[in-house]
C-alpha cells in the first residue's frame, strides 16, 4: 500500500513531487519495524522500494545504492527461489545510482547483471539498454553508445514496443546525432 501510494504520483509525472520525501520517510519508518522478521520476497521488493524512494526523492544516490545492495543481498539469500524480476528491479536502480555517482565500471557490472536477469528483446531489456545509453553518454563512450543504440533498434522486438517507449528511443537517436 505504501509503495503504491508513493509511485502513483510518478506514473502521472516524472517530476519531483512536493512533500514526497516526507511521506516516503514516514512510510519507511513504519516499515522498518518489520525489518527484523524473516522477510518474504514480496516484502523485500515493496519495503525496500519504499526505503529506496525515501532517498531517491532527495537525489541521495549513495543511500539509495546502499538500500539496493541490502535488498539484493536479502534476495540472493533466497537462493534458487529468488524471482529474477525482483533482483532486476534493484540491480537496475543500483546501476542508475552508480551512473549518478560517476562509478561507471560498477554501473557496467550492474547493467550486465540486469541483462542476465531478463530475456532479450522484452520491454525490460530495452529499459536496461536505454539506461545504459545514459551511462555511456556520461562516461564519454559515444561510439559504444551508438553501437548499443543500433543493436537495440534493429532487433525484431523493437517493433513490438509501445509508441511512447519508441518515442523515447527517437530522443536517444536525436541525441546521438
Amino acid at each position: 500500500e505504501f509503495y503504491i501510494q508513493l509511485v502513483i504520483h510518478y506514473i502521472k509525472s516524472k517530476s519531483t513531487q512536493e512533500g514526497m520525501g516526507k511521506t516516503a520517510e514516514e512510510f519507511a519508518g513504519k516499515l522498518e519495524r518489520f525489518n527484523g522478521l524473516q522477510p518474504t520476497q514480496r516484502f523485500i521488493l515493496y519495503a525496500y522500494s519504499v526505503f529506496a524512494l525515501r532517498y531517491e526523492v532527495q537525489n541521495d544516490y549513495r543511500n539509495t545504492l546502499q538500500i539496493c545492495q541490502q535488498a539484493i543481498h536479502l534476495l540472493e539469500e533466497k537462493g534458487k527461489l529468488v524471482s529474477k524480476t525482483n533482483l532486476f528491479v534493484f540491480f537496475l536502480k543500483a546501476a542508475s545510482c552508480h551512473v549518478q555517482l560517476g562509478a561507471f565500471q560498477e554501473a557496467e557490472e550492474a547493467f550486465t547483471r540486469c541483462l542476465e536477469l531478463t530475456e532479450e528483446e522484452v520491454h525490460n531489456w530495452y529499459v536496461v539498454k536505454e539506461t545504459y545509453l545514459g551511462s555511456l553518454y556520461r562516461s564519454g563512450q559515444y561510439q559504444k553508445a551508438f553501437e548499443v543504440f543500433q543493436d537495440a533498434i534493429h532487433r525484431p522486438g523493437f517493433k513490438k514496443l509501445s509508441v511512447p517507449f519508441v518515442e523515447q528511443w527517437s530522443v536517444q537517436e536525436a541525441f546521438l546525432h
